[in-house]
């Protein structure tokens, strides 16, 4: 369960805030869709056979320090991107912001009263306040910021178990009430 659902949370986190700051987006280069991943297909016959170089790359580059994610860490992920679905799915995520983007602020004025904590590394790219800027625009209102100290973009592989600690004591001061 611990995996699944840091996994869940993160990508819900990080698409709110990137469709309701797009100028997010320009602070990391390789976010944009429109120079990675826009181009139906290309992505794809590039990056097959070399998923593990591929994945290598980012994590070396948004990692503080990327001997922290282990050779098996690196491997599951080449792994689990081995087929061209696969490859086509986590690419078309990308290729979803802008779209993800329209929607949300065609939603705007909502209220979300769930709690949510936007758990991040102290050291990933981007400025946490544009980030929170961007969940409360989308409505968030018991929105809880917290850092995991040293960890990068790859928090919860860098830091698991700073990470998991983060997220029992939000759930858990949540199911006291």
């Amino acid at each position: 369960m611990r995996q699944h659902f840091w996994r869940y949370a993160w990508g819900l986190a990080a698409c709110a805030a990137l469709a309701g700051t797009p100028a997010l987006l320009a602070q990391d280069p390789g976010q944009d869709p429109e120079t990675r991943e826009a181009i139906p297909e290309l992505p794809e016959r590039l990056v097959q056979g070399h998923q593990r170089e591929y994945f290598d790359y980012f994590y070396d580059v948004l990692s503080p320090d990327p001997a922290r994610i282990a050779d098996r860490e690196r491997t599951a992920s080449a792994e689990a991107y081995a087929g061209d679905g696969a490859l086509a799915a986590g690419f078309s995520w990308y290729r979803a912001f802008p779209r993800d983007a329209a929607d949300n602020r065609g939603a705007a004025g909502g209220v979300v009263t769930t709690p949510v904590l936007y758990l991040r590394g102290e050291r990933e790219i981007g400025k946490l306040d544009d980030y929170l800027e961007g969940l409360r625009a989308a409505g968030l209102v018991n929105l809880e910021p917290a850092l995991v100290p040293g960890a990068g973009h790859f928090t919860q592989v860098e830091a698991p178990d700073a990470t998991w600690h983060r997220i029992a004591a939000f759930a858990a001061r949540w199911q006291a009430l």
